[in-house]
């Protein structure tokens, strides 16, 4: 229980790549996957894609709670890391709302930055140097596990493609974000959405200059990457023209 709620901050905030703790849990992510697109028919059924729903929200609520549970107890400051204003944050929120009251709205949140969050997330992990089984390894790794699959659930199963209205509202939800959020950092010296600086993990945005070049540059990618997922997912078409192929599926 001890390691397991360990408040103590770690100074070391790397994350071993590609060992066991990175691996194992994107074998789950990857098996429960599967499992959703070989079983998108059972899934639609009404039943069984409310139980998938509710079991969802209700998981990303738990782990919710029990994150804040650990920044009320630990000796990290809840103001400079623990307000839920990153995008992850913000896209689990959303997906605690939409899929346990069933809203629609929401969705293009989940979509874009849960399909760009999740990946980026779980290939460059950054649990502030906590290891399994602590609790902010946990959280970290079944938040953006969850987003993962939710997307893929929108997508297979109910066939959601975003239109060019919901573009619009994704990219100006991320400008807006990081105009709001430059000015929080400075005002409480946090770090959320990382626009002041990269997780220890991701050496590569170790590239862009300090300051104002950092912020324009990583909002920059973020709208770009929207827009390649724009593109890519909108031509696609819904499951009446599309049928995915899986070897050794039903």
């Amino acid at each position: 229980m001890t390691k397991f709620f360990n408040t103590i901050e770690n100074t070391n905030k790397a994350f071993p790549f590609f060992s066991e703790l990175h691996i194992i849990p994107l074998l789950i992510v990857l098996a429960g996957s599967y499992a959703i697109i070989t079983n998108v028919d059972s899934l639609k059924k009404e039943k069984n894609r409310r139980i998938f729903m509710i079991s969802i929200g209700i998981l990303m609520l738990s782990q919710q709670i029990l994150l804040y549970t650990w920044y009320n107890m630990s000796s990290i400051g809840f103001l400079k890391d623990g307000l839920p204003l990153y995008l992850s944050r913000i896209t689990s929120i959303s997906i605690v709302i939409a899929f346990l009251t069933n809203k629609k709205s929401l969705n293009f949140i989940i979509f874009f930055i849960g399909s760009l969050g999740s990946v980026i997330a779980l290939s460059i992990p950054d649990t502030s140097g906590y290891v399994f089984p602590h609790i902010m390894y946990i959280q970290f790794f079944t938040i953006h596990g969850c987003m993962f699959l939710a997307t893929l659930f929108l997508f297979f199963v109910d066939n959601y493609r975003p239109d060019k209205n919901e573009f619009k509202k994704i990219i100006k939800f991320i400008i807006a974000y990081s105009i709001i959020i430059s000015f929080i950092n400075g005002f409480l010296g946090a770090n959320y959405g990382y626009l002041e600086h990269p997780p220890a993990s991701a050496k590569i945005f170790d590239l862009l200059p300090p300051g104002i070049i950092y912020k324009l540059g990583i909002t920059a990618v973020m709208c770009s990457l929207m827009t390649i997922i724009y593109i890519l997912f909108r031509k696609i078409p819904t499951e009446s023209k599309f049928k995915l192929s899986i070897p050794f599926s039903n």
